[in-house]
This record gives structure tokens, C-alpha cells and sequence, in this order.
């Protein structure tokens, strides 16, 4: 059982990881696609990780869903999948909610403004850095 409901974790994860699923939502969203790489500040990067962690929420919510219909019966197995919840999408939804503090108007490509001037700056802000770390030393734990 612990290989079938680990295998419909990762189905789920994957699904919300792939591309058309993310284009689906953010235009739903109406996410503005109007940046470029190599701009700054860099909103196509911004905008992308904000979809992911989007997609990762909902990925998280599923597996969590999953895991509560079958705790009953499967504990550990349950508290397995809330373990790779836990690992593989919750860096992505601290990135959206570290965006969601960090850049303004995001969803409004003329106003939107954001507290990094480079990529550079948003690839190694110590926010990011800190959150992921404490996920992944967290769950190792």
C-alpha cells in the first residue's frame, strides 16, 4: 500500500508541475508574461516561481487530502505522503508567500515593483536561502 499511495503523491506533484498546468494557471490567474529573462528587475523569474508555488500549494492540498482519506486504515503510510508534501512542496509555497511579501502589484505588469533590482539578488536572498534550508533540515529531522 506504502507503493501505491507514495506512487499517487508523486502523480499528484508531477501534475502540478507541469508545463500546461502552469500556463493554465497563471493564465488563469492572469499572470502577465510580458518579462523577459535578463531583465531587471527579473519578474520573469518572480512570476514563474509565484505560478510553481501556486501549483505546489495545490499539489499539497491533494496529497493531504489523500493522506486523511487513508489515515484510518494506513497510518504510516499517511504520514509518509504528508511527509513528501511536507519535502517536495514546501519550498516552492515559501517562495510564494516570500514574493507575496517582497513584490507589489505582481499580477499588474505596469505597477508592479519588487524589492530585487537583479536576479542575482532574488536567487541568493537570505529569506529564500533561510526557508528552504529549515524545510529541508526539518524534514530531515
Amino acid at each position: 500500500m506504502l507503493a501505491a499511495l507514495c506512487s499517487i503523491a508523486f502523480f499528484i506533484f508531477a501534475l502540478a508541475h507541469a508545463t500546461r498546468v502552469e500556463q493554465l494557471v497563471g493564465a488563469t490567474l492572469a499572470v502577465p508574461d510580458n518579462a523577459f529573462p535578463g531583465e531587471n528587475p527579473p519578474f520573469y523569474f518572480i512570476r514563474r516561481d509565484f505560478v510553481d508555488g501556486i501549483c505546489a500549494s495545490a499539489a499539497a492540498i491533494l496529497m493531504l487530502a489523500l493522506s486523511a482519506c487513508t489515515w484510518r486504515f494506513y497510518r504510516l503510510e499517511s504520514a509518509f505522503v504528508v511527509f513528501l508534501a511536507g519535502l517536495m512542496c514546501a519550498p516552492a509555497i515559501e517562495d510564494v508567500l516570500i514574493i507575496s511579501v517582497r513584490c507589489h502589484d505582481l499580477l499588474d505588469a505596469r505597477r508592479a515593483t519588487s524589492d530585487w533590482a537583479t536576479l542575482k539578488e532574488y536567487l541568493y536572498d537570505p529569506f529564500r536561502w533561510f526557508a528552504h534550508s529549515a524545510t529541508y533540515f526539518g524534514s530531515a529531522a
